[in-house]
């Protein structure tokens, strides 16, 4: 029979993880990957991920006591040792250099979502409550719906103008909710969910809920296309043709179905797919890589001016004028080593690798223990740290949850 602090524990674990869940599902239906100012919507969110993170594992981390943990794992190390050179040195530069406080808030909230994985992780307990396989299916789930409902609600935006799909590209709208790391996971998690229960079919209810979600995926997918986000759509269509020849190699027969229905899709969606491919290239021709290295050009300029600001950067709240966006003074990049690099300079890069070089090597047994959620996240992954400011996103730090909850074993940690 459980203890009571057992119970209590787990009781505790269940209402962090609800309250989790919940700031995922508000953050998908009312929120926004990059808001503008702090609403109702982002109010509920931050509350949820209070709730969820708890205050322990906070201060565990921040004081650095993780060091004297015995169950301190190897990325929980690596970042007690990171967090003071991406937090309190560019913090102190950029208040010294004269930011503006809201662009240091800007910078600082985003290096917060950057750790949430490990905070989450401990904070829900989630190998003790519930399994960390059960948590990590919940929060994949909960992920995906979030990306489902931006897909939603940018369909909504542009009049849910499918026919458009292939003929033109449609508009991004003010809150560009396709940039969040949710949507391509949800194309490709919802579709080869789909997949899963329509082969081999297990009895009407299974080939009633395969149907729903593969076109749900379609629907993010869908929505990829129709605003020619060029990488993601790519990955995405990749990733899931990948995950079925995988699937091909070991799964029973029915699965050897897959590439006659892909070919009846293909049939009824084939001029919008070409449409589709046909404006890929046409936007390719026309601002080819959208001036990516002319932008880590710029970075390498502005902190090559003095040996503070290539060893410092300039700190939280600094702008950069980036050739990828008119030469714009903006407060990102549109790729993680360039950012932290103008902010932090070269210390705080190094920081910054060292940390996610360390989150991706507890991350990776997911690979082999659960390939479906690490296949989804790659095509989110490999855009946000490369091709896109989705690094900054709360998606991108809730995908990296559900990456280390997938590659965990199920067995009690050590606190």
């Amino acid at each position: 029979m459980a203890t009571l602090a057992e119970r209590q524990g787990g009781d505790g674990a269940a209402l962090r993880l609800a309250a989790l869940v919940g700031a995922i599902v508000v953050y998908g239906v009312a929120g926004a990957p990059a808001p503008a100012s702090v609403g109702p919507a982002e109010l509920a969110v931050g509350l949820g991920l209070l709730v969820a993170v708890g205050l322990r594992a906070p201060l565990w981390l921040g004081t650095g006591y993780l060091l004297r943990c015995p169950g301190a794992t190897p990325a929980e190390i690596v970042a007690c040792l990171c967090l003071p050179l991406l937090l309190w040195l560019p913090l102190v530069r950029g208040s010294l250099m004269g930011w503006q406080p809201t662009d240091i808030v800007r910078d600082v909230v985003p290096l917060g979502f950057l750790f949430l994985p490990l905070l989450l992780r401990r904070g829900l307990s989630a190998r003790r409550a519930a399994g960390s396989g059960a948590v990590a299916d919940l929060l994949a789930a909960a992920l995906a719906a979030a990306g489902l409902a931006f897909a939603f609600r940018w369909w909504a935006h542009v009049a849910f103008g499918f026919a458009a799909v292939g003929d033109r590209t449609l508009a991004e709208g003010d809150l560009y909710l396709l940039n969040s790391a949710a949507v391509p996971f949800a194309a490709v998690w919802l579709t080869l969910q789909g997949l899963r229960r329509l082969f081999p079919a297990r009895g009407a209810g299974a080939v009633a809920l395969g149907l729903v979600l593969g076109a749900a995926g379609l629907l993010c997918t869908g929505a990829l296309a129709g605003a020619v986000h060029r990488a993601a759509l790519g990955l995405v269509l990749g990733t899931i043709g990948l995950g079925v020849a995988l699937r091909l190699r070991t799964a029973p027969g029915d699965w050897r179905l897959v590439p006659v229905a892909g070919a009846g899709l293909l049939a009824a969606f084939g001029w919008a797919a070409l449409g589709a491919l046909s404006l890929v290239a046409e936007k390719t021709g026309e601002v080819g890589w959208n001036n990516r290295a002319a932008e880590a050009g710029a970075v390498l300029r502005q902190i090559g001016r003095s040996l503070p600001a290539f060893l410092l950067g300039d700190g939280w709240g600094a702008l950069v004028a980036s050739p990828a966006v008119g030469n714009w003074r903006v407060s990102f990049t549109h790729n993680a080593a360039s950012y932290f690099l103008v902010k932090t300079g070269l210390l705080g890069f190094v920081a910054a690798t060292g940390y996610l070089a360390a989150l991706l090597a507890e991350s990776w047994p997911a690979l082999r223990r659960r390939a479906d959620i690490a296949l989804a996240a790659l095509p989110s992954l490999a855009v946000a740290l490369f091709l896109h400011t989705s690094y900054k996103y709360l998606c991108f730090g809730l995908l990296c949850t559900v990456l280390l909850l997938a590659a965990a074993k199920d067995e009690t940690p050590k606190n």
